[in-house]
């Protein structure tokens, strides 16, 4: 299972890499022809847009592996350590199902705009392609998030940003 989380990984951190790097040349070079030539790319501010919803949600699933999300950790850290792990475990089985939520909503949206063939009005790309991450990168952050409970079960130690235990 390790294995195939740190193939995901790489591919999550690739597209997202790749994502920050598009979204700067594109705009660079839109900037470039506004200012110099009068005339720019009219899909430009659309793809930039989606590019960073896809950033943003696959960051998001890589932000559980490392436990980055933004949390307010006051009860996590307690001494008494029964609550921290009682802290730790409602957290992370509420974001679990919050997610298997968001991953089936995810599906029927998709399904629904694939069923409609609504296009994005500037790129003309099938809006079903835009909200596909959506269901994706929640089921890759219900699959970490299940991952993490299993291994704070087996170990019982919560793990710290970055994802060392304590």
């Amino acid at each position: 299972m390790q294995k195939i989380l740190g193939t995901f990984d790489k591919i999550e951190k690739t597209i997202v890499a790749l994502g920050i790097f598009l979204t700067s040349v594109i705009i660079f070079v839109n900037v470039v022809l506004r200012y110099f030539f009068d005339s720019g790319f009219v899909w430009a501010e659309e793809a930039v847009r989606y590019i960073i919803i896809y950033i943003v949600m696959l960051g998001s699933s890589l932000a559980i592996t490392k436990n980055e999300h933004i949390a307010v950790t006051l009860l996590e850290t307690s001494n008494v350590k029964w609550f921290a792990h009682l802290v730790y475990g409602i957290q992370n089985i509420a974001s679990l199902a919050f997610t298997v939520i968001i991953t089936v909503l995810g599906i029927e949206i998709v399904e629904s705009l694939h069923s409609t063939s609504q296009i994005s009005p500037a790129m003309q790309i099938p809006m079903w392609w835009v909200y596909l991450v959506f269901p994706l990168s929640s089921l890759m952050m219900s699959v970490r998030l299940i991952v993490n409970i299993i291994q704070w079960m087996r170990t019982h130690q919560i793990p710290t940003q970055g994802g060392e235990v304590e």
